[in-house]
């Protein structure tokens, strides 16, 4: 997202401030008071269906599922082969509410992408789950050498 973002400052000449806000509901509370101007991905989930203009993606990407280097059994693509296994996603994430679906996946709910794929290569999960872009991004940066992208995830 922050690619883009700065590819249209680049281009517009407009300035863009990035602001985190891992609490939902105080980030629409923000949102709605004017405090910021865009959700770069909202949920609707949390209420953003109520009193905000809305555009249709612009951005998507798949869920892509992490493992081990050594792991034998793999991915397949379909969420059915992460049954039985702990699989690590980032708290409030669209993985992680995609994955509620499927009470037969163990889910480890973790503060970052980045605590994911650590408590994979630590052997405390089987799999991470994540967005696409944002997972692999981090996996190249992480300096962890144990671990694949194995698969898109279908939805």
């Amino acid at each position: 997202m922050a690619d883009y973002l700065e590819l249209i400052a680049d281009r517009s000449g407009l300035r863009f401030e990035m602001v985190a806000e891992a609490d939902s509901q105080r980030l629409l509370e923000r949102a709605r008071s004017g405090g910021i101007d865009v959700i770069a991905a909202p949920r609707r989930e949390d209420g953003i269906m109520t009193g905000f203009n809305l555009t249709r993606p612009y951005y998507t990407s798949p869920l892509m599922v992490i493992v081990r280097r050594d792991d034998a059994a793999g991915f397949g693509g379909d969420v059915r082969s992460l049954y039985g296994r702990r699989v690590a996603v980032r708290q409030g994430s669209h993985a992680e509410d995609f994955l509620r679906a499927y009470p037969k996946v163990q889910i480890l709910g973790v503060e970052s992408v980045a605590a994911a794929l650590q408590a994979v290569a630590e052997r405390r999960a089987d799999a991470v789950v994540g967005e696409a872009g944002h997972a692999l991004r981090v996996l190249e940066n992480s300096g962890l050498t144990g671990l694949r992208a194995e698969a898109p995830l279908e939805r």
